[in-house]
């Protein structure tokens, strides 16, 4: 699935996935479809595909790496302590770099 697409949600009884199994599997596969399963109103499950369901686990592991969640944290803490820059001098920042690696090859 792409970054960008987010998932249609469906909400459907327990009871449907009984005679529209292959119905909900091709939405899933081709239309990257969530469906909620409720069960007297009160939601029991999600069923999702195996795309989504790989992405969701491979970012569970990538925040029990410590050094990956070190990364998200620190940028976190500077934005909230006021530690930011404009769009004009994150440009530059980034010439720079691009310009200094460029140099190296």
């Amino acid at each position: 699935m792409s970054d960008m697409q987010k998932p249609r949600i469906r909400i459907i009884s327990t009871t449907e996935p009984y005679t529209r199994l292959r119905e909900i599997l091709d939405a899933m596969c081709q239309g990257h479809v969530r469906f909620i399963l409720t069960r007297q109103g009160q939601v029991r499950a999600i069923i999702t595909g195996l795309e989504e369901f790989e992405d969701l686990i491979k970012t569970c592991s990538e925040l029990d790496d410590p050094t990956c969640l070190s990364s998200i944290r620190r940028p976190r803490r500077e934005y909230l302590q006021g530690d930011v820059g404009t769009v004009e001098e994150i440009s530059t920042f980034l010439n720079k770099a691009t310009s200094a690696s460029g140099s190296n090859e």
